[in-house]
C-alpha cells in the first residue's frame, strides 16, 4: 500500500499563519514611513479642499433639515438669505447702463469720411 500523506492538523496551520504573519509584519514596517508620509500629504490637501466646500456643504445640509428642526438652529449657523430685490435691482441697473452706452454710440453720427480725389476747379473764363 502506497504512504499516505497526513492531513495537516490546526496546529500546523497555525504555525504557517504565524510565520506569514511576521513575514507581513517585517514588509509592514519596512514601507510604514513611505505610506504614511504618503497618506499625510493626501489629507493634508483634502483638508484645504474641505475647508473650501464647508460653507457650501452646511448650506445645502441646512436646507435639507426639516423645518421643525431648522428653527431650533442657532442663528449663525443657518445660511444667510440672498435678497431676490438686490439681485433684481442690480441686473436692471447693469442692463439699463448697458443699454444707455448703446443707444449713445449708435445716436452719434460717427465723422463722415474724408471727401475723395476732386479735380481743381477750372480758373475763370479765358479771354
Amino acid at each position: 500500500m502506497p504512504f499516505r500523506s497526513k492531513k495537516p492538523t490546526v496546529r500546523d496551520n497555525y504555525d504557517d499563519l504565524v510565520a506569514q504573519a511576521d513575514v507581513l509584519r517585517q514588509q509592514l514596517a519596512e514601507r510604514a514611513p513611505d505610506v504614511r508620509d504618503a497618506v499625510v500629504a493626501r489629507l493634508s490637501e483634502g483638508a484645504g479642499e474641505l475647508r473650501n466646500r464647508l460653507p457650501e456643504i452646511r448650506d445645502s445640509l441646512v436646507e435639507r433639515l426639516p423645518d421643525d428642526v431648522a428653527d431650533r438652529l442657532p442663528e449663525s449657523v443657518k445660511p444667510k438669505k440672498k435678497s431676490r430685490l438686490k439681485k433684481v435691482v442690480v441686473v436692471g441697473a447693469v442692463a439699463t447702463v448697458a443699454g444707455v452706452v448703446l443707444s449713445k454710440m449708435k445716436t452719434d453720427p460717427a465723422p463722415p469720411p474724408p471727401p475723395a480725389y476732386q479735380p481743381p476747379a477750372p480758373a475763370g473764363p479765358a479771354s
